[in-house]
């Protein structure tokens, strides 16, 4: 069977609400990341320290990987509710500048 392609870490956050931080997966090198939602930034900022510092700090070969660990390539908005959306500026602001933000244009509220 073929690896996987991608990790999907889930981060609690605002109550009841979850971001979702999706993490390429190569051998070698920097990772890609995207976050999903990310209603509470300071629930999100601490995850991605954990993750670079706990999970993906070496590639598989054992040796450490070259810095940075996770780029952040992208925010996702699902929808413009003020809970999956309230943390996209600080987020920007502090993985900049390879992030970008994306939400639809064209969402009917449910």
């Amino acid at each position: 069977a073929e690896a996987p392609r991608c990790a999907v870490h889930v981060v609690a956050g605002l109550l009841d609400n979850y971001s979702y931080v999706i993490v390429e997966r190569r051998s070698t090198g920097p990772l890609r990341c995207a976050v999903v939602d990310p209603g509470d930034a300071d629930a999100v900022l601490e995850a991605l320290r954990d993750l670079r510092e706990q999970h993906y700090d070496l590639q598989d070969d054992g040796t450490p990987r070259p810095e940075p660990v996770l780029v952040v390539t992208a925010l996702l908005v699902t929808h413009k509710h003020w809970d999956h959306q309230a943390g996209v500026r600080k987020v920007l602001r502090v993985e900049r500048p390879r992030t970008k933000a994306h939400a639809s244009l064209t969402e009917e509220d449910a």
